[in-house]
């Protein structure tokens, strides 16, 4: 609550100074979530045996959820802000609830007729209930505390074709029973191209990009039990190393294809290096190949997506027949967002996910590391409001 105070607070003399435009959405969901804390179906702890009954945790659940956009233009420069509150509330595994917030501002100067300069600065902030299981810590969304500031510049090679280069710095700071046993200092350089294709029926448009970055993670204290991995990562605290360097070289492309008067096709795929200066036991391959099929007209939007992951650790295990052989994952995801507009207001929205993860670790003698199946489906409405001042004016 301290932070959505401190929000509000920040944002009220912008949206009081030089109004122009605001949005207000207001959306709330139930659904139902199973395997929330992503487990496999067993688990071998000091000689005892856990069974998908002790592992698998589902439920019901409530979302809410809230969403103000500012956006004040003038001359050459344009100013917005936005802020976010999102809690989710689970039926029968209350300690799994989860509350969002973020602030985040942007601002734009245009140089010249095809030379944009922008920044931009954010703070988000995320706390889950359940807090008191280190092994836990990193194996869900894990409560953090995140800002970050970033600049760059965007150029109009002509009509249809832009070119993009930004930098930014970023801290996180993970959480767990009030102190911080993880953070990390980021830096990340990112370089695109997009262009739209006018002179073809068939291909709308395609964007390419290449983004590099490294972090620097410190470990605080001797907490040797958190999890095998970060967020699926591979970040071990086993060690008496504190402070971990790792630098990401990730390559991303999309095509979108037009394949009917509303339907549109748009395949994607990324390349992701993982380097590490202090151990080579966290490095990784990452292939993900996708497409999603978008549906769109004036009252309904629908995507729906699917993709194919597979991530390759240079850390080796002792496998089946006592061979070593390195840790892979691979992953299925398939995920159906819609949206329908039944008054200027008010849409009605729903969601479905679904992600399962296949791992060559097959020993019980840990949760991390395993195959596990994770999905959800939710269903709600959709308010929005919002007022534009001096808009006809602007546009004479």
């Amino acid at each position: 609550m301290k932070y959505l105070i401190i929000s509000l607070s920040l944002l009220f003399p912008i949206l009081v100074w030089g109004q122009v435009k605001t949005k207000i959405q207001v959306e709330t969901q139930s659904g139902y979530e199973y395997n929330i804390f992503n487990n496999p179906t067993s688990y071998l702890d000091n000689g005892k045996l856990f069974e998908k009954p002790d592992l698998i945790f589902s439920s019901a659940y409530s979302t809410l959820a809230g969403k103000i956009n500012h956006k004040r233009k003038w001359k050459k420069q344009i100013l917005s802000f936005q802020m976010n509150n999102s809690s989710q509330w689970y039926f029968s595994q209350t300690n799994a609830s989860v509350i969002k917030n973020s602030l985040s501002g942007n601002y734009s100067y245009s140089l010249h007729k095809k030379i944009t300069m922008f920044h931009n600065a954010g703070f988000k902030h995320a706390t889950r209930l359940r807090q008191e299981n280190p092994d836990d810590l990193f194996n869900i969304s894990s409560p953090y505390i995140k800002y970050y500031f970033g600049t760059g510049f965007e150029f109009k090679l002509d009509k249809n074709k832009k070119l993009m280069v930004e930098g930014s710095r970023s801290n996180k700071l993970f959480k767990l029973n009030g102190t911080t046993p993880l953070s990390y200092k980021e830096w990340k350089g990112i370089i695109s191209y997009k262009a739209k294709i006018e002179s073809s029926e068939f291909i709308e448009q395609y964007k390419i990009s290449t983004t590099i970055k490294t972090r620097n993670y410190t470990r605080n204290g001797n907490t040797a039990s958190i999890s095998d991995e970060l967020s699926e990562d591979g970040i071990t605290t086993n060690s008496n190393t504190n402070i971990y360097r790792l630098n990401y070289y990730q390559f991303n492309g999309n095509i979108r294809f037009k394949i009917g008067k509303n339907l549109f096709l748009e395949p994607r795929s990324t390349i992701l290096y993982r380097r590490s200066t202090d151990r080579n036991t966290l490095n990784y391959n990452l292939f993900e190949n996708g497409a999603s099929f978008i549906y769109k007209n004036k009252k309904t939007k629908m995507k729906l997506d699917a993709s194919w992951v597979n991530k390759k650790y240079s850390n080796n295990f002792l496998g089946a027949d006592n061979v070593d052989q390195p840790l892979v994952y691979k992953y299925l995801k398939l995920g159906l967002n819609w949206e329908q507009e039944i008054s200027k207001k008010i849409s009605l929205v729903g969601q479905m996910a679904f992600k399962s993860r296949h791992s060559n670790y097959l020993e019980e003698d840990r949760r991390t590391n395993r195959s596990y199946l994770n999905g959800y489906g939710q269903f709600g409405i959709r308010f929005n409001f919002g007022q534009c001042i001096k808009c006809k004016a602007e546009k004479k």
